[in-house]
């Protein structure tokens, strides 16, 4: 084979690699259209759930005639800082284990 042989079967070659190439790169972009409209629906679906959750949480507040304005002075003052929170819950897990001990004789045990 010649070299101007070899040329030409390489730019052949590269030719239908170009092809195939142009085809992948095609479908790629076909894919990513797909993945961002995916997305987009996604986070419409995210906002709905928090929109829900939200309406949800005022709705419990509402029915407990807790307003938005308690709730905002309740963060303001700490009360559900994480470390407040956090012994809040430890105490109440330790108040509920207590009522909950029974003693060998039956007896309940704590603050029953």
């Amino acid at each position: 084979m010649n070299i101007d042989e070899r040329i030409t079967s390489l730019n052949e070659k590269a030719a239908v690699k170009r092809k195939r190439l142009a085809a992948i790169m095609q479908d790629i972009e076909k894919k990513k259209a797909v993945a961002q409209a995916l997305t987009a629906e996604i986070k419409g679906y995210e906002k709905n759930i928090f929109d829900l959750e939200a309406q949800r949480l005022l709705d419990k507040l509402k029915s407990k005639g807790v307003g938005i304005t308690s709730v905002i002075e309740a963060v303001e003052a700490g009360i559900f800082d994480e470390k407040s929170c956090a012994i809040n819950s430890t105490e109440q897990k330790t108040q509920e284990e207590n009522t909950d001990e029974i003693s060998s004789s039956g007896k309940t045990v704590g603050n029953a």
